[in-house]
């Protein structure tokens, strides 16, 4: 199966979920970190890295087992 093309649209949302992500970490590695907003922003990357995929191949990524 070969990968279906890039799209600006998956990319802007994968850039999307890279800062989120990066954001998490910098919370995390703060001197004394507040865990319940590095999980808000874990899962916000995550959401949007998931938005990327459904944006990037639609057909791929189903609710069907």
């Amino acid at each position: 199966m070969t990968e279906p093309p890039e799209t600006p649209e998956h990319a802007r949302w994968f850039a999307f979920a890279q800062e989120d992500l990066e954001h998490a970490e910098s919370t995390l590695s703060a001197e004394d970190p507040v865990y319940r907003w590095v999980c808000v922003a874990a899962q916000q990357a995550a959401e949007k890295a998931f938005k990327a995929a459904l944006i990037r191949d639609p057909d791929r990524v189903s609710a069907d087992p």
